[in-house]
């Protein structure tokens, strides 16, 4: 019996590539904070005295942060969408994908509010204490759902790569194991096991390594443009 990658070749598309490459640009506010020395992150247990030096005077590029944010993470559902479109285009839709792109929304949403939050506590500052660390508990609580959302949607994108047989093996068992790790960590996110839950969240790593490899492999598959003669 012939194996369906070669029955059914893969059919790629530009999609997913420009998804991980938008999202990959958080990085941009990333470093930009990190340079005027926002050390402070979202976490849970950090005390007053942990967040206002970086909070101070730094109001403003955290908001900034957050909004730059929802511009570029809905790269991430982007991604999805794409590997979806791949499946469905190459005669190997899965139905799982669907569940993998809400899955997937529901993590941008989720760090999307993770950085509200901590936008907010910062705009609190010292004038609000109490309500500034509230804000960052809450934050850092959803901070470690965004990881377990995110895992749960890689793992199930890896494996209706795996299923379609069009992508060499090793690529489609990165993403469930990273995916894997990532969904744990989700269940570690109390301050007494936050080093468990730091630990797993390194699948983040493979996240990255997989987006950027399949969606490599997507465009380099996509159809190419045949202009119309005249």
């Amino acid at each position: 019996m012939a194996r369906a990658s070669r029955k059914f070749p893969l059919v790629g598309n530009r999609m997913m590539l420009a998804g991980a490459f938008l999202y990959i640009l958080e990085w941009v506010a990333i470093i930009w904070t990190n340079s005027r020395g926002v050390a402070a992150s979202v976490t849970i247990g950090a005390s007053e005295a942990d967040l206002l030096p970086s909070f101070k005077g730094n109001e403003t590029a955290i908001t900034m942060m957050a909004g730059w944010f929802s511009l570029v993470l809905i790269g991430r559902i982007l991604m999805i969408i794409g590997l979806k479109n791949a499946l469905v285009a190459s005669g190997r839709s899965h139905p799982i994908m669907d569940f993998a792109v809400i899955i997937m929304a529901m993590s941008v949403a989720f760090e999307l509010l993770t950085y509200i939050l901590f936008a907010s506590a910062a705009q609190l500052g010292e004038a609000h204490p109490e309500g500034m660390v509230a804000m960052e508990w809450s934050s850092g609580a959803l901070n470690g759902l965004v990881f377990g959302a995110a895992g749960v949607s890689l793992f199930c994108s890896a494996w209706a790569m795996l299923r379609s047989e069009l992508f060499p093996k090793a690529l489609p068992i990165l993403g469930l194991v990273g995916g894997l790790l990532l969904a744990l960590s989700a269940l570690f996110i109390a301050p007494s096991l936050s080093k468990i839950g730091g630990a797993l969240t390194g699948g983040a790593a493979l996240f990255w390594i997989w987006m950027f490899w399949a969606g490599i492999l997507l465009w380099k598959k996509a159809p190419k443009k045949v202009l119309a003669q005249v």
